[in-house]
């Protein structure tokens, strides 16, 4: 596309209009700038502690492959048990328990009820990505707090 502005003048026209509207264009930038720093300090960002556990069944001793499931039955049942406890209140108590601030861990009324309920409904259990939980003996173990 051909103009008939020469180079130097195409540039001097650009600043000139940069120029004029200087101060839409300093006052979006602080303006941004401002909403940004104030996101930044507002917003606490979600977080997630996520542990891989790999189950072996070493218990069966006539098995023919030591720490092998004899079948993926036992294996998802084993996993499965696994999933209860996670979940199961005293376990979730004890954890917060050892977790907890030395002021928390002092006081015999800490966690309450509704305080292991929560974390309890934050804990998942999932299983590698693309498999069906059962199918292998990994799986992973997930605590997601929103921010």
């Amino acid at each position: 596309m051909p103009t008939n502005l020469q180079f130097p003048e195409c540039v001097f026209n650009l600043f000139s209009l940069f120029w004029s509207r200087r101060s839409w264009i300093f006052g979006s930038a602080a303006a941004g700038t401002t909403f940004a720093l104030l996101a930044a300090i507002v917003h606490r960002p979600d977080w997630q502690a996520t542990q891989a556990m790999l189950i072996r069944d070493v218990a069966i001793a006539s098995i023919s492959v030591p720490g092998q499931f004899l079948d993926a039955d036992s294996r998802k049942a084993a996993q499965e048990m696994v999933v209860e406890l996670a979940n199961s209140p005293p376990v979730v108590a004890s954890a917060l328990k050892r977790m907890g601030t030395p002021a928390q861990r002092d006081n015999p009324n800490w966690p309450t009820t509704r305080e292991v309920e929560e974390v309890a409904r934050k804990i998942e259990i999932r299983a590698p990505q693309g498999a069906e939980f059962g199918s292998t003996e990994m799986f992973y173990l997930l605590v997601q707090q929103p921010g």
